[in-house]
């Protein structure tokens, strides 16, 4: 629990300088969880953008030098992967490690502490994201599972 707690009390305190029109983003991430591969993907194998809608919302910020990139598919869709949060930040303010990677898994939510990379494109509106060979624990037990990889392409990203 208390990663849980210190993950949502990141999130919620960094300014939510977030997109107003909403960026969109392409990707795929995959997760193992009990022997099965779990997949969250924007279509197209991952080259499908997705837009905030219907079936999608999607977010974006770049606020002092960290990069953090949010995707949730509707839930009434029954995807295996709800949503995938990703922030190439490793330490919050004081030095602590900051779990950075947060996955949805309705109803259930992991957390993980994983190298992120996150760059910038010759438009400093676009990012690539990544991560993969990192483990993410369930808040309520510590039950395991792992990311084996994780790449997103967000076109607008909103840089303050």
């Amino acid at each position: 629990m208390p990663r849980t707690s210190l993950a949502l009390a990141v999130v919620l305190s960094l300014p939510m300088t977030a997109c107003a029109n909403h960026p969109d983003i392409a990707g795929k991430a995959i997760v193992t969880l009990d022997g099965q591969s779990l997949v969250l993907d924007t279509g197209n194998d991952g080259q499908a953008f997705a837009t905030t809608g219907d079936r999608w919302a999607t977010d974006c910020y770049i606020h002092q030098s960290a990069l953090a990139m949010m995707l949730d598919r509707a839930r009434d869709d029954d995807p295996p992967i709800n949503g995938i949060t990703l922030l190439d930040k490793h330490a919050d303010e004081q030095g602590r490690p900051l779990p950075n990677v947060w996955l949805d898994m309705y109803p259930d939510a992991y957390n993980g502490f994983c190298d992120v990379t996150a760059t910038l494109g010759d438009d400093p509106h676009e990012v690539d994201f990544s991560a993969a060979g990192c483990e993410l624990q369930r808040g309520l037990d510590g039950r395991s599972a792992w990311l084996v990889s994780a790449t997103f392409h967000v076109k607008e990203c909103e840089n303050e």
